[in-house]
């Protein structure tokens, strides 16, 4: 078998200009590849972060009591529970305070935008998250303690508002009743879509004032695992941790599941739920899964097309060295050792014109990330401070490698086949 790699190897470098085309097509084909799964693994990333920062976490506990009313929540049982489960810091618990309503209201010089949501945000533990937000002007730096909020580009247009400018929230309080305070605009992101639009951030102690919590009480408090999404084991750590110290309902997966819990009559006095990050993002995981599913049939469409043009050239080659394969196999060179040459050569030239493609694709890749798409309506939630970034698994990259192989081993099994077949005698004696 080493004297067919040598010999492949011989053949693949001393006749560039015969595999060159095909190399180059192999290329170009896990050049698309790479890109496709870099940029797909890079938005869901992006969609995530954003998601973490609207949603409050990768986890999120709410309180509900028997009335159907969600109740308020304190911080240190389960800061106690995450500390519990995961005593080096890889989990941070922060409490905050959502007031979703259709009477939160801003004005400013005459105009006014609703919000639909005002959230109370603990800006000692949030502060470098919010960082990662594309700011048009100012920044989230500074706000822990003060009246500052930030708001979305299209909201700050809409009101004309800017950097240092006081705006007037109109919200009901927790008693049914119009209050009114005045913040400062101290930040602006641009951020369209669905995530940002109509959210308004403030601290949360500001907030709780304002509709009448008590200082250290919240609506939910978020789990937050860094860069590094946590795994299955991970989750269950948690929630195992959290249930020891607070009665919570069953683990959920989806918002469905967590009010058909909460209808249940099966309980009494105040439960906890565990909501997952990927709860709230059902309907986007589905379009998430739709272009994944799409980008599958791309790249099962680019390996037909090049297991087609693999198959064909080889046999082609096949037809062109036929008095080489004939001395070879005058010389005393087996049938399987002739299978086996060609399959080396298909197998290198599919591991070389990988390597470029994936090679060129990090750079293409890397320059994609350069370029600024924020511009594009509705896109936000997929970009990264306004611009596309990537992600590529090591073990994803390895797998497609070895299915790049694999396909081109197919490929061309049939022609190795064919030259394995060839008899010295005839092609010695032809032309």
């Amino acid at each position: 078998m080493a004297n067919e790699i040598l010999f492949a190897f011989r053949n693949l470098t001393r006749q560039r200009r015969r595999y060159l085309l095909l190399g180059g097509g192999i290329g170009f084909g896990f050049l698309i590849i790479t890109m496709v799964t870099g940029l797909l693994g890079g938005m869901i990333s992006n969609l995530q972060q954003k998601a973490i920062i609207y949603y409050g976490g990768d986890f999120t506990v709410i309180g509900s009591e028997k009335t159907g009313k969600n109740t308020m929540i304190r911080l240190p049982e389960i800061g106690a529970a995450v500390e519990k489960a995961f005593p080096g810091g890889r989990a941070t618990a922060s409490l905050r305070t959502v007031n979703r309503s259709s009477g939160n209201v801003l004005f400013f010089g005459g105009d006014s935008v609703r919000q639909r949501q005002l959230t109370g945000v603990d800006w000692a533990v949030e502060e470098p998250i919010f960082r990662k937000l594309n700011y048009v002007e100012g920044g989230a730096e500074g706000l822990a303690g003060t009246n500052g909020v930030l708001i979305s580009e299209p909201i700050a247009k809409m009101l004309g508002a800017r950097v240092g400018d006081d705006l007037m929230i109109l919200a009901d309080t927790i008693n049914g009743q119009k209050n009114t305070t005045t913040v400062v605009v101290k930040g602006i992101f641009r951020d369209s879509s669905l995530f940002g639009y109509y959210t308004t951030y403030i601290d949360r102690k500001v907030l709780n004032a304002f509709i009448g919590y008590g200082p250290d009480e919240g609506t939910e408090a978020g789990i937050y695992f860094g860069e590094t999404r946590p795994t299955e084991r991970e989750r269950s750590a948690l929630y195992s941790s959290l249930k020891d110290s607070l009665p919570f309902f069953p683990m959920v997966k989806t918002i469905k599941e967590m009010r058909d819990v909460q209808d249940s009559g099966q309980w009494d006095g105040i439960k906890y739920v565990f909501l997952p990050l990927d709860a709230h993002l059902s309907q986007i995981n589905q379009m998430v899964e739709a272009i994944s599913a799409l980008s599958f049939v791309l790249v099962f469409i680019l390996l037909a097309i090049l297991v087609l043009g693999i198959g064909n050239t080889f046999q082609v080659l096949v037809y062109e060295r036929s008095r080489e394969i004939g001395t070879m196999r005058a010389l005393g060179m087996q049938r399987i050792s002739v299978s086996r040459l060609f399959l080396s050569e298909a197998g290198g030239l599919a591991i070389a014109g990988s390597l470029v493609g994936l090679l060129v694709g990090m750079m293409l890749l890397w320059a994609f990330s350069k370029v600024n798409f924020s511009w594009i309506p509705g896109f936000d939630v997929f970009l990264r401070k306004g611009r596309l970034s990537w992600r590529l698994d090591s073990l994803e990259v390895v797998g497609e490698l070895v299915l790049m192989i694999v396909a081109s081993l197919f490929a061309a099994w049939s022609p190795a086949k064919r030259a394995a077949a060839i008899e010295p005698a005839q092609t010695l004696r032809t032309e």
